[in-house]
């Protein structure tokens, strides 16, 4: 008995043509990924650093690991460039190895203020490479599962909140460690501590109205499981930071219970791209 072998030859010329996209969109996904995860360590870099020029040295160990772990991340950023299939061009990743060494340079003689603002001009442009990535992988895909009125919920919600929550965690644990506030800063974690929950609960009520191919009940339920955590720390700032003369908050335990609340966050987002990711992969046999 003989059996047929398909000609895989025969279908070569069609399978050429859709290489390129598969790869690009292939990279886009994994650039966006890799954007995510450098936001993260940087917002991890801004609490801890904040937290050491405040006067608590423990943190010197997180910070010299953040400092292998974010060259690491922008080295392999640039390498997902490949031949002609290119998600970042070349001086967009020259500015990020410029603003980090910046960062990296200065960063124990900086004011705290200035090493928050440094800090944060990085993330806002993490921010910005990111949602072009992903507005091109949306772009690149000729038969879309997910609308674009998905894209600023997750960049502009999800992602605005997680950075907010950041802020907050790197301010407060500074003000916790020098016992004192000041003025700036005051105003800085009032405005966070009114945004916080306004915005979350509009992110709450975007991901119900919204429609994904996926469901998005896990970020839901994610961000409602730490409602409480997340009340008992801006509760715990309020009253412990803004509303006495004489702070006595543990700056180390702030900082930790805010990053567990951020690593939530983080994972949620995380979700929102594996899913993509998933759908995208799935594509392959149709």
């Amino acid at each position: 008995m003989i059996i047929a072998v398909p000609n895989i030859d025969a279908n070569t010329h069609h399978l050429e043509a859709e290489d390129p996209a598969f790869y690009q969109q292939h990279y886009y996904l994994v650039t966006i990924k890799l954007l995510c995860q450098l936001t993260r360590a940087v917002q991890q870099h801004r609490g801890a650093t904040m937290a050491f020029l405040g006067g608590d040295y423990s943190f010197m160990e997180r910070i010299s690991q953040l400092q292998l772990d974010i060259p690491r991340l922008i080295y392999l950023i640039k390498n997902q460039n490949s031949d002609h299939l290119i998600p970042l061009r070349q001086d967009i990743i020259d500015s990020l190895v410029t603003n980090w060494d910046t960062i990296l340079i200065g960063w124990k003689q900086d004011q705290i203020m200035h090493n928050f603002e440094f800090h944060g001009h990085l993330v806002d442009e993490l921010k910005r490479l990111i949602r072009k990535c992903m507005q091109d992988f949306l772009a690149s895909d000729p038969t879309p599962k997910i609308t674009t009125s998905f894209l600023p919920i997750l960049i502009d919600g999800l992602f605005d909140n997680i950075e907010h929550l950041a802020k907050l965690r790197g301010l407060s644990t500074n003000a916790a460690i020098v016992k004192a506030c000041g003025q700036e800063s005051h105003a800085r974690i009032a405005f966070l501590l009114k945004e916080i929950p306004e915005r979350q609960q509009l992110l709450l009520q975007s991901f119900e109205e919204l429609e994904t191919p996926f469901s998005l009940q896990p970020i839901r339920d994610s961000i409602q499981q730490h409602n409480k955590p997340l009340h008992r720390l801006l509760l715990s700032i309020q009253i412990q930071i803004l509303d006495t003369p004489d702070i006595n908050i543990n700056g180390n335990h702030l900082f930790n219970i805010a990053t567990d609340i951020i690593n939530s966050r983080w994972q949620a987002l995380g979700y929102c791209i594996q899913q993509i990711d998933n759908m995208f992969f799935n594509e392959l046999l149709r």
